[in-house]
Order: structure tokens, then C-alpha cells, then sequence
């Protein structure tokens, strides 16, 4: 893996469960991190355009998600899927736009089955 030192790194949901804990193992290697929370709407562009305008990533990890348990995604399965597609589309093309080194979106297993053979496959 090359050296995240000099490097500038975007956590979408870095203020959540999981962005919590990358955030800080990010941080142990010298990196500059910047865990973007909520408060940016990463369904529209203008949220997810600000949040790039203030970060300047060099490298962006998309962790942000609509969820809100498996109740709520039984109730609401659309409109949770469309969300986080739509918030993935943006991410991932501003990522392409701005040129960053490496984008890594990371999915949910509430996307799969109840019953499902661990490993995934």
C-alpha cells in the first residue's frame, strides 16, 4: 500500500459506526482525515459538490448510507435503494471529475437475503 502520510482522505459517514473507526486507523498513519458527517446531502449535488470544495480529497472513502435498520428497509426498500444510489452516483462522479487517486464505496449486507450462505458470493 503506498504511504497515506502526505495524503489528504474524504470519509463519507466518517461520523458514523463504521466511518468512526476508519477514521481513526486512517489517522494512525500520518494522513489528514476528513470524516464528513451528516451535514451534507450527499443526495443532491450541490451537498456533495460543497463537501469535495471543502475537503480537496486526494484519495475518498464512501461509507455514507440512508439506513436505518431491517425494519425500516423492509418498510421503505426503494426509497432506501434510491437514496444510496443516488448518493453513490455522486460521489463517485465527482471522484471521477476531480481526479482523485483512489475512490473505495463500500456496501451494506442489508442489501442481501436473510438466509445467505457466509462467505457472500
Amino acid at each position: 500500500m503506498p504511504p497515506l502520510k502526505d495524503k489528504r482522505i474524504l470519509i463519507t459517514g466518517g461520523t458514523g459506526f463504521l466511518g468512526k473507526h476508519v477514521t481513526e486507523a486512517l489517522r494512525k498513519t500520518g494522513a489528514t482525515v476528513i470524516p464528513a458527517g451528516s451535514s451534507f446531502d450527499l443526495r443532491r449535488v450541490p451537498g456533495a459538490v460543497e463537501m469535495f470544495n471543502l475537503s480537496q480529497p486526494d484519495i475518498v472513502i464512501h461509507l455514507a448510507a440512508v439506513c436505518g435498520g431491517i425494519q425500516a428497509n423492509q418498510l421503505l426498500p426503494a426509497t432506501f435503494c434510491y437514496d444510496n444510489l443516488i448518493m453513490g452516483a455522486n460521489v463517485i462522479e465527482l471522484a471521477r471529475r476531480r481526479r482523485v487517486e483512489k475512490l473505495v464505496v463500500i456496501g451494506t449486507t442489508c442489501s442481501y437475503p436473510a438466509f445467505c450462505q457466509v462467505p457472500f458470493r
